[in-house]
């Protein structure tokens, strides 16, 4: 007997063999982005029937990424006389990470990198081979191996070898389509059955607690390009698109709701749910993130209309525990170009907070952490014309990604220009006297040539000269900034299988979850390449501990 209304997060019946079903498969997976088509085709290649439900046609933020994967000890690394491995990959992420998992799962994360970059590999992703040195936010084109967070920061390779782990997508700009689309035309080709523009209501759950299924609305053959229009119309990387991408949102729930067909769907062995982050739910950012849903407007979220928090509140309605729901990326590329390295950044209290030179998203978060957001990054004007010179000769798909926001910025975003410090602290409102203490602090380390403050790289560590000046606002509430943003935490997990786990550190029966809509190795802070890797990771790591407990319950799949 059904217990709970359509729409509700959890419906209850007696028997799932008695119940009417619409369909069925060994394994439904909820969310068909990165982590969910690496879960389908674990289980597909391994016998069991898998449905693969997705909002829209499938991606997620995945596709839209850089399609950079975090690996040690891979082939790639030793063509480029790269002498790394698991253990100095995991020295070094136990200091970006922290606690945020058990360390024996970071040393399985470590372990299992390069296995894991090779089965991408066999499943058609093509990784280029090129190593870039340089300090960047992203590798220039034609580069593919990279220093991918903060491997070269003093503090860190005082703990760890220092190693290029960013293994990139092979193709120009952002490459996380590629390494999407060979996964997807794999995929097609296998016994996986897709129900796209697929919008699950709730989890199934048996008359044992156990969730055997979901319960869908599935939008009718006809409604598909209407529906998918309003995800494509607002790709993650688009700038001031915040308002417009809400009210798409909108327009694509009243399709959902006015067309959905209700469908009931078995899972005879277990869910995964693999449906990304809740960036695109602002009552849950208000809720865990309020500082920057305050400023979402101003922001750019990376994610799509698909990371609206399904998971986390198909989960929680039967009693899931959660982990780093507050923990955010929050990112401002600093560089290219890499002039801008070599200023100074200052709150509106005008003191020094971070490393200048730390990866975008150490970066982005410290600037998150000043009062309301507010912060200064002061230049000599010497140094912003050396920028503006390499952002003219850095190639033009360069230009479109980094080069253009920075002059975007500089031009419109409110800089600030003075002979003196006192002069350009009257004009940012910031205390004068406390200004020129910092610079002054600052040119005392140039001259030592170490920064004993925040250890910034000595390639970066020079003087500000004695003016003119310039202040280029990096703030949250400045659009030019252009500042990102996602989330980060997500359902707890049993770390050993990927089963959703309650507060008490039981789990939920046949209920599994992947990818960012989980608790997991970057549910604190994030480098590139650590969300696609933590994505394969739990996804195959969802689908094996599925097709043992197949195995064990005696349900061998078809």
């Amino acid at each position: 007997m059904m217990t709970s209304m359509q729409g509700e997060p959890q419906v209850s019946i007696g028997d799932a063999d008695s119940f009417q079903w619409d369909d069925t498969a060994d394994v439904v997976i909820v969310g068909y982005g990165g982590a969910g088509i690496c879960a389908a085709l674990e289980l597909v290649e391994n016998g069991a029937s898998v449905i693969a439900i997705d909002r829209f046609n499938g991606g997620g933020a995945t596709a839209f990424s850089g399609g950079v994967v975090y690996a040690a000890g891979t082939d790639i690394q030793r063509q480029n006389g790269v002498v790394d491995d698991p253990d100095n990959m995991m020295k070094y992420l136990r200091l970006e990470v922290g606690d945020v998992v058990k360390p024996e799962t970071l040393k399985r994360f470590c372990d299992q990198s390069a296995g894991n970059l090779q089965w991408l590999q066999a499943h058609g992703v093509v990784f280029g081979t090129k190593l870039y040195t340089g300090k960047t936010t992203y590798p220039p084109e034609g580069y593919f191996l990279q220093y991918s967070g903060n491997e070269k920061v003093e503090a860190y390779c005082r703990e760890a070898k220092p190693a290029p782990r960013g293994h990139r997508t092979l193709g120009r700009g952002f490459t996380g389509n590629k390494l999407y689309r060979a996964l997807r035309e794999t995929a097609d080709r296998s016994a996986i059955r897709t129900r796209l523009h697929t919008i699950v209501q709730s989890l199934v759950v048996d008359g044992n607690g156990r969730v055997v299924g979901v319960a869908a609305l599935e939008l009718p053959a006809a409604k598909h390009a209407e529906h998918q229009k309003y995800y494509d119309k607002f790709p993650p990387t688009a700038p001031f698109k915040e308002s417009k991408a809400e009210a798409a949102n909108k327009a694509a729930r009243a399709v959902e709701q006015e067309h959905g067909q209700l469908r009931y769907i078995r899972a005879k062995t277990g869910v995964i749910l693999s449906t990304g982050g809740f960036v695109f739910n602002l009552d849950m950012l208000n809720q865990h993130a309020p500082t920057l849903a305050r400023h979402y407007k101003t922001m750019m979220r990376l994610g799509t209309l698909g990371d609206d928090g399904t998971a986390v509140k198909l989960g929680t309605a039967l009693g899931a525990d959660t982990v780093g729901m507050d923990a955010m990326f929050v990112g401002r590329v600093q560089s290219p170009p890499a002039a801008l390295l070599d200023g100074i950044l200052v709150n509106q209290a005008g003191d020094r907070f971070a490393n200048e030179a730390v990866y975008v998203g150490t970066l982005g978060r410290a600037i998150a952490a000043q009062p309301e957001g507010k912060a200064w990054l002061i230049m000599s004007t010497k140094d912003i014309r050396k920028a503006m010179r390499q952002v003219a000769t850095d190639g033009v798909d360069a230009f479109m990604r980094f080069g253009a926001p920075a002059m975007l910025n500089l031009l419109l975003g409110g800089t600030k220009r003075a002979r003196d410090l006192d002069v350009l602290a009257e004009k940012c409102g910031i205390n004068p006297n406390r200004l020129r203490q910092t610079v002054r602090r600052y040119e005392d380390l140039v001259r030592n040539r170490h920064d004993d403050d925040f250890s910034k790289l000595k390639d970066h560590l020079k003087s500000l000269g004695n003016g003119p000046y310039v202040a280029m606002n990096v703030s949250l509430a400045n659009r030019y900034s252009f500042i990102t943003f996602h989330t980060l935490g997500g359902l707890a997990l049993d770390e050993a299988t990927g089963a959703v786990r309650r507060a008490d550190g039981s789990t939920i029966p046949g209920l599994y979850a992947a990818g960012r809509a989980t608790g997991s190795i970057p549910s604190r802070t994030y480098i590139s390449g650590l969300s696609l890797a933590d994505c394969v990771f739990t996804g195959r790591r969802a689908a094996q501990s599925c097709l043992q407990e197949a195995k064990q319950d005696a349900l061998a799949p078809a």
